[in-house]
């Protein structure tokens, strides 16, 4: 399926004259077809693989609209709990110079 995808993506930059006619910015736009074109695949790829039907990937998006922020306060304070909380502090690396070198 990927491959038959960017062989339509070949074809169609071939026969358009959309690169000469936007230069880089007509890359720039094929490259985001093939990247969507792409990534379309692998999300119904992944899909596929777990047993999903078409109707559930088509679906996804309205079952995530209907997330509410309640639903998502309601996991998290099942699973955020304070008191097992790690709190990590990112230092930078120290700097060397040439005093301390010697």
């Amino acid at each position: 399926m990927l491959a038959a995808g960017q062989n339509g993506i070949g074809a169609l930059v071939g026969r358009s004259n959309a690169s000469d006619l936007y230069a880089a910015a007509g890359s720039v736009l094929v490259l985001m077809l093939w990247v969507y074109y792409a990534s379309a695949i692998f999300l119904f790829g992944a899909a596929f693989a777990i047993g999903r039907s078409v109707e559930d990937t088509l679906g996804w998006t309205d079952r995530i609209k209907e997330v509410t922020v309640e639903d998502i306060n309601k996991v998290a304070r099942s699973y955020l709990d304070p008191k097992r909380s790690t709190t990590g502090i990112l230092l930078p690396a120290p700097v060397k110079t040439a005093a301390a070198a010697n």
